[in-house]
């Protein structure tokens, strides 16, 4: 099968919370990208549910994705990413740039649509 990924993907294992309909859930990711996350948790969430996953970094900075749950496995989930503000966008590419052997392709990355 064809990799179909516009956005590089690099290990991560960030604690967050994913809210979903209103309620708030604890998730670990596996990996992530520009445009997206690989989440595990003890409860996964529904497939095509909109959800918003929470990574907080400090206490002054928590990066906000919304997005859509676009898979839904054994033991993990993945998240499209549909949206996110500025700011986190920012923090999301330093951190995939900093895990990344190649960080010039993010650069190349970021030259596409970042949500289509």
């Amino acid at each position: 099968m064809p990799n179909r990924r516009k956005r590089s993907r690099v290990r991560g294992s960030y604690e967050g919370i994913l809210v979903l309909r209103g309620k708030e859930w604890p998730v670990q990711t596996r990996d992530i990208s520009l445009k997206g996350a690989l989440i595990s948790a003890a409860v996964l969430p529904p497939l095509r549910e909109e959800c918003m996953l929470r990574i907080p970094l400090s206490e002054d900075i928590e990066l906000e994705m919304e997005g859509l749950i676009v898979r839904v496995g054994s033991d993990d989930a993945a998240m499209d990413f549909t949206g996110m503000d500025e700011e986190t966008y920012a923090h999301l590419s330093t951190m995939v740039r900093l895990r990344m052997a190649n960080a010039d392709l993010v650069d190349r990355e970021e030259l596409e649509e970042p949500f289509d």
